[in-house]
């Protein structure tokens, strides 16, 4: 029997981006305005029986499946109560410096379009992962890694020409450097349109950005209450409300026991009445296709309420068995998503 392997939403994935939202300050969202959810709203968005809200507000960490609209997607929403004000919250995650916590992720930065504040190209692999070098630079189509043919052929070209393998880490990473940048600077002028896809072989290609196309869609909560930036999100770099931030960020991260680089774009959109946060994730190097984040905090009596929700998009739930996988798969989002929930009440906490 095959084993299946469900894609886990990495506790840094969490921690990373509540606390890039909370150490920002910007959510300094008013239940009371007109045009912000309400607290009830909110839990009846991600599912969650208004009757549990007593649940939430002694502690316990609720999650429920959010409305899936592709065979391929993991959908699934959380709320919790943190019993401390929202500004405490600001000052604990500031201290405990969440993002640097995560074992899993080997390094991170941030990237700039302009070349004068280029990134220097980042060590994705050293000399521990040289059967990970080997595997990619004699990939195929297939799910093995998230590449299109022109990548392909570009790691195979480097296979030929590089035949000490000692060299073969540091030439892969500057590589794959090279070739992250163009999907950045790719995504950076076109959007999720001009995000190229993944080669499955056979004529077959996953293609993350009608992924996220369609996560934006599938948004209720952002349709409703957010147009904008659901709008701005669609034709990104177009359409850009005034108040909106973007930052761009790179990712090297261990996720099943592999070393994977992450491309990740997030938005902070703030009004004088309210302000979220989305992350997508348009390119990872493996085991899943893309992801959307949608987080934001309402602060409330005696405490603040956070909301989360996040879609991913994996070929690994699709097919055979496809509903036993998505059964696995989101159970394995929510465990990841509850480290990353009490990292956070922790903090604040002490």
């Amino acid at each position: 029997m095959e084993v299946f392997y469900a894609p886990a939403v990495r506790q840094s994935s969490i921690l990373h981006t509540l606390a890039f939202l909370i150490c920002l300050g910007f959510l300094r969202m008013s239940a009371c305005a007109a045009s912000v959810p309400t607290i009830d709203e909110m839990l009846s968005y991600l599912n969650i029986d208004p009757a549990e809200r007593a649940d939430i507000l002694s502690g316990e960490i609720v999650s429920r499946e959010v409305g899936e609209g592709s065979k391929n997607e993991l959908a699934i929403g959380m709320a919790m109560f943190v019993p401390v004000p929202l500004d405490k919250i600001v000052g604990a995650v500031k201290t405990e410096t969440l993002l640097g916590r995560d074992p899993e992720v080997r390094a991170y930065g941030e990237m700039f379009f302009t070349e004068t504040r280029a990134s220097l190209p980042p060590k994705i692999y050293g000399l521990k992962d040289a059967d990970e070098v080997d595997n990619l630079l004699d990939a195929g189509s297939g799910s093995q890694f998230n590449l299109d043919h022109s990548e392909i052929d570009a790691f195979h070209q480097l296979q030929a020409n590089v035949r000490d393998p000692s060299k073969r880490p540091e030439e892969a990473s500057n590589l794959y450097w090279q070739l992250a940048r163009k999907r950045f600077e790719a995504y950076f002028k076109g959007g999720i349109a001009a995000v190229a896809p993944y080669d499955r072989g056979d004529g077959d290609r996953a293609k993350p950005g009608e992924e996220l196309t369609l996560a934006l869609k599938e948004s209720k909560i952002l349709a409703t209450y957010f147009p904008e930036l659901q709008k701005a999100l669609l034709e990104f770099p177009q359409s850009q409300p005034e108040g909106m931030v973007h930052r761009f960020f790179w990712i090297n991260q261990k996720i099943e026991n592999r070393p994977t680089f992450i491309l990740s774009h997030r938005i902070k959109y703030i009004r004088p009445e309210g302000a979220l946060l989305a992350e997508r994730q348009y390119y990872a190097g493996h085991s899943y296709n893309s992801m959307q984040i949608l987080a934001g905090c309402i602060p409330m009596q005696g405490g603040t309420i956070v909301f989360y929700s996040n879609r991913t998009f994996t070929d690994q739930v699709a097919g055979f068995a496809s509903g036993m996988k998505h059964s696995i798969g989101r159970g394995r989002m929510r465990n990841e998503i509850v480290k990353g929930f009490k990292e956070i009440r922790a903090a604040a906490a002490r």
